[in-house]
């Protein structure tokens, strides 16, 4: 199990922590964020990398390795 920090955002291929330069996180089962997005959050759950060699018309482009996290629960941080 992991926690990570991050912006929560919304992709095409589901709900995402941004998390700076680093890669983004896609949430499993989330397809987007709803009203928290935009906002703060810390996430916990279990870190995956799945591999994506070869775009299909659904992955909009998206190949190599996604991170997905799973099981995921969070809450929302307050802003400084």
């Amino acid at each position: 199990m992991v926690t990570l920090r991050g912006v929560a955002a919304n992709a095409h291929a589901g709900a995402v922590l941004l998390r700076g330069e680093h890669q983004p996180v896609y949430i499993e089962g989330l397809d987007d964020w709803g009203d928290s997005t935009g906002s703060l959050l810390e996430v916990h759950g279990k870190l995956v990398e799945i591999e994506k060699p070869v775009p299909d018309v659904e992955s909009h482009g998206i190949r190599g390795q996604l991170l997905v996290l799973r099981n995921a629960r969070w809450s929302q941080l307050p802003t400084e």
